[in-house]
């Protein structure tokens, strides 16, 4: 196949061909000082954009639903560089929303495309990167897809089974002759946009690049499929994930504490959807048989309470300490129970024994429930009682949700149908059958 040919005559029939004058003025401000006054006469040429930009402005996520009626009051209340980043998503959107692909969706596309942005833009900001410039590599990142699945093509397999990235650019080398990830490069060139950003998005399908701002996007670009593709498998081991901290110089702690942003982020992004797209209801991407989860860990910003979130469970977070604590009062309350009932029926003389039927009778009335069944059973009214006067009010009730993951401490069998339980670990690359996030054991999370 010739695929240079090829390229070229799929990009000029492509919508991409000749992008609105107006997105590449928005680009070129990023590398000049505006005003917020000449930003806004910049989008103020285009009238549907800068409704979308005020409709966006007025969404419940920004709270001020109803109040922003003007581009210069949207950019002296959300700031310059909000406001242009909601134009260029907006004026893309709005670009390409038409287009008819195949084997995806156009609007999950876009709702990965913003995640990819939106996340690449937080933390470049904490690696001293410029936020604007990484929100538009985060946002061109994935831009030659809209070229190649313009192209009409047969329902592919490798869309509805568990893929890796890399099978997907095989998929589309073996189609196409050319991957997207190649194409968005040599669209963006032919665009004009800086050659960083060029490179970046270039570099981004590996962490061996040299670009810093590719190995964010890489990042993002993890996250976001955890969101929008349910059959993505991600092949980031731990050691893969240390090293790409270690090139962006940021600390694993540092990277917990912005991991508690990215479930916000991804929340903002669908309500973003909403608006754009005109949607009046939304349906989660994922429909789960499960919906809470119980995270057992010491961190206080744990990366697995981030993917769990992400994939649509709600997490009641505990320490080991808590547990113990939690295991310990029930253990404390088994052995009183045991030393009464030893009293009770203490032999003070054999002819002082009772008989053995009676004594039968009251082992029963006493013994208390398994402990495992006590773990998981109803609260009581006694119990209620209890918690109700406890001095310590620090003290967390454990709540067992039907899925426990353990992470960073020792597992504990819990001896219940209605639970299954993890432990968080930190190689992916073995599993089999459908794709959870990175560093979970087992890929066993029901879905339906």
């Amino acid at each position: 196949m010739d695929s240079k040919l090829d390229v070229a005559a799929i990009v000029e029939k492509s919508v991409l061909a000749s992008p609105p004058d107006l997105l590449f003025k928005i680009i070129n401000s990023l590398d000049s000082e505006l005003s917020s006054k000449q930003i806004g006469e910049i989008i103020g040429h285009d009238q549907s954009i800068s409704a979308q930009v005020l409709k966006l402005s007025n969404s419940s996520f920004f709270g001020f639903k109803g109040s922003i009626r003007t581009l210069d009051r949207a950019i002296n209340i959300l700031g310059t560089k909000t406001v242009r980043n909601i134009a260029v998503t907006t004026l893309l959107f709005a670009h390409t929303n038409k287009v008819r692909l195949w084997n995806l969706d156009i609007l999950n596309f876009w709702l990965h495309t913003y995640l990819v942005a939106d996340i690449t833009r937080e933390l470049s900001q904490k690696i001293g990167l410029d936020g604007d410039e990484s929100y538009i590599a985060g946002l061109l990142h994935d831009i030659g897809k809209l070229v190649l699945y313009a192209q009409r093509q047969e329902k592919a397999e490798i869309f509805r089974n568990v893929h890796t990235s890399n099978e997907i650019y095989d998929y589309e080398k073996t189609t196409w002759g050319i991957d997207s990830n190649e194409l968005s490069k040599l669209l963006l060139e032919k665009w004009n946009i800086p050659k960083d950003t060029v490179t970046a998005i270039s570099e981004h399908r590996t962490t061996k690049g040299e670009s810093l701002l590719s190995k964010v996007v890489y990042l993002a670009n993890e996250f976001a499929s955890i969101v929008t593709d349910p059959y993505y498998k991600s092949m980031m081991t731990y050691p893969i994930f240390m090293k790409l901290l270690r090139d962006i110089k940021m600390s694993e702690q540092d990277f917990m504490r912005f991991t508690v942003q990215i479930p916000n982020i991804a929340e903002r992004g669908k309500m973003i959807m909403k608006v754009m797209s005109r949607q009046t209801s939304s349906s989660p991407l994922r429909r789960r048989m499960i919906t809470k989860a119980t995270l057992i860990s010491p961190n206080e910003y744990s990366l697995s309470k981030c993917l769990l979130e992400l994939i649509g469970f709600s997490v009641d977070l505990y320490t080991p300490e808590q547990v113990n604590e939690y295991f310990q009062e029930i253990k404390n309350e088994e052995e009183r129970r045991k030393a009464e009932y030893d009293e009770r029926f203490k032999t003070h003389s054999d002819d002082q024994q009772e008989p053995e039927n009676e004594k039968k009778e009251e082992t029963e009335k006493e013994k208390k429930p398994g402990f495992f069944q006590r773990l998981f059973g109803k609260k009581t009214v006694e119990d209620d009682i209890i918690l109700e006067n406890e001095e310590d009010e620090n003290k967390k009730t454990i709540i067992w949700n039907p899925l426990v993951l353990f992470e960073q401490t020792d597992p504990i069998e819990i001896d219940r149908a209605s639970v299954t339980t993890y432990s968080v670990f930190i190689d992916p690359t073995s599993m089999k059958g459908n794709p959870i996030p990175f560093f979970f054991s087992s890929p066993d999370i029901k879905t339906k």
